[in-house]
């Protein structure tokens, strides 16, 4: 019995002794990569390239390797768990080897842990990006090639027409048509317009799948390890394309695997594929198979027909909303926070507003001089310019020249002076004492960052020290503390008597900015008609009727706006009670208007061509006399009211912050 224990004991200790022996790996330079194990971990990938994606697979390789996926971590709490995550990316690695033991091993486990949900997403990112770039590279390829053949093209008409001329004309016999067609077009000429006609002839379905095909060598560097590592799942039973995918392993992994494809369920291959995927004797292309596997796998992957393990962005949708078992419970409570009861009063409440709204319409289409219908579409003149009168002009120079001209950093001291947002940059560790010096560098370390100087131009312009710099930035400066000093700047100027003469806090814009990035990185995306040459990005923000910005965020240039518009309202801690908010075009889908909605929030955009936008009724109605042709169609309650439930659950999952409204919305979107 004692024997027993004792073993029992070692065991434990093996497993212990085990996990340290990693743990401190992770701290020792590696000779291959030049560089430490936590400092691999810690560098993003830059771009979106097949070594950028093989690196990322071998990161992950290296975190499964050493079992971080089968670690059990529930006991921690989630905050805390991100907490000591993040001091392991701001620490050094001298840094961490300096803590005591019962310091570093849990900010390293936490570390780690992280870094694996953190990897697989961004590994499925670049996967993402990069089939997304060579496939819009083929169809801008296929676009050039048919420009480049239009002169080509035209001469080969002309040739024809002479040919059908030279066969229709009924004095030249039978026996003579050869001889007539060879006096007109030489045999060698033909010959060589023939061989150029098989290079322009293109299938049946003119897509550009043979240009993406050029790219295949290129795919095919890291496709092997990147389905090696990443382990997918569907909801869906008998889901063809992850049997493709899993074929697509075995032929990675087995040379000799030999897939019988008539007993492969290829529902999920787009008829525009077909053309391509098969070849004369009807037998499936591999090359073509693969591409064609791998970019709907893309697009499962994007709306969660497929979802991967350990992931965040492409985890299983599910895991988004407030699980079934405790919405019971929760049901109760999420009605009082949405104001919302049931679906049947709900529907018979807005069916009334729709009424009156249409009612108004109707009447005002009488009399209006800026609406009408024109062949069945509504016309909506644009608004004249505001005139401003001369004395506002004369008054608003007046009061420039009166304000005086201060130095940036002055008028930084000044508000941190009125405000105390220095306040709220508190130290990452949660530890550090606030020395004497630390406000003139975090002051300094803000202006570098906003300014764009860089911290080495301002440690010269300001004779301070580039370390010091560099150290207050890292510590002192995140996305959450400075969003804690942007809510306290917003807050201090809604109760300045002015800010209510704009307005009182409960309406709100959002738009996006887009400006070029001169370094690599992968967010950063083409946008010719913004970036020209180069690439960029979008910073989205979020202003009130106080023009307080109490949101910010950087988005990719190629993602449509409304997918973020919901995330800064939502998560609003300032004292503005955002009640309604406005948008662009491109912050407007109908879903954003029924999420709103359900939140309990008026979503007003501004859409241009709304003449071109359909009307639905909740029922029917013909008493309308003006705005018949408008009405294009009638809403199904009985989907509505069905659903109910479910659009509850999702309505509550992301007001409780269960999921974030654009992580759920670029899932249904896409």
């Amino acid at each position: 019995m004692k024997n027993n224990k004792i073993q029992k004991n070692l065991s434990e200790w093996t497993v212990i002794t085990h996990h340290k022996n990693l743990l401190n790996k992770v701290l020792k330079p590696n000779e291959i990569k030049g560089q430490t194990y936590l400092q691999w971990l810690k560098t993003g990938a830059v771009s979106n390239t097949p070594n950028s994606i093989i690196e990322t697979s071998e990161k992950l390789s290296f975190l499964l390797e050493a079992s971080v996926d089968k670690w059990d971590l529930s006991f921690l709490n989630p905050n805390r768990k991100k907490f000591l995550a993040g001091l392991g990316r701001r620490n050094s690695n001298q840094g961490i080897q300096r803590l005591k033991p019962y310091k570093r091993y849990p900010i390293l486990i936490a570390f780690m842990a992280q870094s694996l949900e953190d990897v697989v997403d961004e590994l499925v990112d670049l996967f993402d990006k990069y089939l997304l770039n060579s496939y819009m590279h083929s169809k801008r390829k296929l676009e050039k090639f048919h420009l480049a053949t239009i002169k080509t093209t035209q001469e080969k008409l002309r040739i024809l027409q002479k040919i059908g001329i030279i066969l229709l004309d009924k004095n030249i016999s039978d026996d003579k048509l050869r001889e007539e067609i060879y006096k007109n077009i030489p045999p060698e000429i033909l010959r060589e317009i023939l061989q150029e006609c098989s290079g322009l002839i293109r299938p049946k379905q003119d897509l550009h799948y043979d240009y993406f095909a050029n790219y295949y060598l290129c795919i095919r560097r890291f496709i092997p390890k990147f389905l090696n590592v990443l382990k997918f799942h569907s909801n869906v039973k008998d889901n063809g394309l992850l049997k493709a995918v899993n074929i697509l392993r075995e032929f990675n992994n087995n040379k000799d695997f030999d897939e019988n494809f008539d007993e492969l369920n290829l529902d999920f291959i787009p008829k525009g594929w077909k053309p391509y995927l098969y070849d004369k004797n009807k037998k499936i292309n591999k090359k073509y198979f693969e591409l064609c596997t791998l970019w709907e796998l893309r697009g499962a992957l994007r709306s969660g027909n497929i979802w991967v393990q350990h992931s965040r962005r492409y985890a299983d949708p599910e895991t988004y909303l407030i699980p079934k078992e405790q919405w019971i419970t929760l049901k109760e409570q999420a009605c009082k926070l949405l104001k919302m009861n049931t679906g049947e009063e709900r529907l018979a409440q807005a069916n009334q507003e729709l009424k009156d709204a249409l009612k108004k319409l109707d009447n005002e289409l009488i009399n209006s001089d800026r609406l009408r219908i024109e062949n069945d579409k509504l016309i909506v003149s644009p608004l004249k310019a505001e005139i401003i009168e001369p004395s506002c002009i004369n008054l608003q120079k007046a009061i420039t020249e009166r304000l005086p001209k201060i130095e940036l950093s002055e008028l930084l001291i000044e508000v941190d002076h009125w405000t105390g947002f220095s306040d709220c940059l508190e130290h990452a560790a949660e530890v550090q004492p606030r020395s004497s010096k630390l406000i003139k560098y975090l002051h300094a370390s803000i202006l570098a960052q906003s300014c764009n100087l860089g911290l080495k131009k301002m440690a010269e312009a300001s004779d301070l020290s580039y370390s010091q710099l560099a150290w207050h930035t890292n510590w002192y400066l995140s996305e959450d503390t400075l969003q804690a000093c942007i809510n306290k700047l917003v807050n201090y100027q809604y109760h300045l008597p002015i800010s209510k003469h704009w307005g009182v806090g409960s309406f709100s814009s959002s738009d996006g900015q887009r400006f070029p990035v001169p370094i690599k990185t992968k967010n950063a995306v083409a946008l010719p008609r913004y970036f020209g040459y180069g690439k960029g990005l979008t910073f989205y923000t979020w202003t009130s009727d106080q023009f307080s910005q109490y949101g910010s965020k950087v988005i990719p240039s190629t993602v449509r706006d409304a997918t973020y518009v919901l995330d800064a309202i939502l998560d609003n801690e300032t004292e503005l009670q955002i009640m309604e908010h406005t948008t662009d075009t491109a912050g407007y889908t109908e879903l954003i208007f029924a999420l709103f909605d359900l939140l309990g929030m008026q979503f007003s955009p501004r859409i241009r061509d709304i003449g071109d936008q359909r009307i639905y009724q909740i029922d029917k109605n013909t008493e309308y006399k003006n705005i018949g042709p408008l009405l294009k169609g009638t809403i199904r309650q009985d989907i509505i009211l069905n659903s109910w439930d479910d659009l509850l659950r999702l309505a509550a999952s992301i007001k409780m912050g269960w999921v974030t409204a654009s992580l759920f919305i670029g899932l249904t979107e896409t």
